[in-house]
């Protein structure tokens, strides 16, 4: 089944059976919180996030089979990936403009996020080390997973040079990105950036379509040592997903659920000593 067909048939007619014949039963759904395993969780938790919502319309903005840009009827969007084992899907990912979502169903995001973290304790790092991005910075072109398409190596050598090089001169125009930083691409990259001054971004899938539109998904990985995102400095490590699409025209859009990313640097680490 198609990915956009899965999103139309949750979001238009709230058919949560979809998954049962979509997906295999060892199915997992990964976003910004970390992951769920097993296909019964996996539609739990997609029903848990859909009972906020209101139904309506969903505007499919970029397909490219097995990665979607869908758009609600409230205006906010989301990416979607998929990986599968045959035609079955066996992980899925989800990105969504979470600020967006939140004032769309009338909730305030920085209570949302500050509940969302405070309610999900994290493992504390066990003698972490902090090197500096150093060596990701110094190559010119990015470490790719295996089998990355090739027509896909020039967009995510751009990624990889504006994250890790900090080249900021590398950002597409037009850029499109969450729904409070759109259109300012150098002021949304700046922000994060100071919140997380050691991130470094690692590409982990690419897809390309047949009239040259390329998905990259990618995580960006740093700690909170700015007084940003909501709260003083925590020093928490976060790892956002990222996803972004070019298209043949040119530009790019990208989604990084930035309430996700602020509602981490709330997550108090557990504490083993109880």
């Amino acid at each position: 089944m198609r990915l956009a067909d899965i999103e139309i048939a949750l979001r238009e007619r709230r058919d949560f059976s979809v998954l049962e014949h979509a997906c295999l039963h060892r199915a997992s759904l990964e976003d910004g919180m970390g992951i769920v395993r097993g296909r019964d969780r996996v539609r739990d938790a997609i029903i848990a996030t859909r009972a906020d919502e209101t139904d309506g319309p969903v505007r499919i903005v970029h397909d490219l089979g097995d990665m979607i840009v869908f758009e609600t009827a409230q205006g906010w969007r989301g990416h979607r990936w998929a990986a599968r084992e045959g035609d079955r899907i066996k992980a899925l990912t989800s990105i969504d403009d979470g600020t967006a979502r939140c004032r769309a169903i009338g909730a305030d995001p920085v209570a949302t996020a500050r509940h969302l973290g405070e309610s999900h304790p994290l493992h504390a790092p066990l003698g972490e080390l902090r090197p500096g991005i150093g060596q990701m910075a110094t190559p010119e072109t990015p470490d790719l997973p295996p089998h990355f398409p090739d027509a896909a190596v020039p967009q995510a050598t751009a990624l990889h040079r504006l994250w890790n090089a900090r080249a900021l001169d590398r950002i597409a125009a037009p850029w499109h990105g969450p729904q409070d930083a759109d259109g300012d691409g150098v002021g949304f990259v700046l922000g994060l950036i100071r919140a997380l001054p050691d991130a470094v971004l690692l590409i982990e899938r690419g897809l390309v379509t047949g009239d040259g539109t390329v998905a990259l998904l990618w995580r960006l990985i740093g700690h909170h040592l700015g007084d940003c995102l909501w709260a003083n400095a925590s020093g928490t490590r976060i790892r956002a997903i990222g996803s972004s699409v070019f298209p043949p025209k040119g530009g790019e859009e990208m989604m990084i659920d930035m309430l996700h990313v602020q509602a981490t640097a709330f997550r108090p680490a557990i504490d083993y000593t109880c």
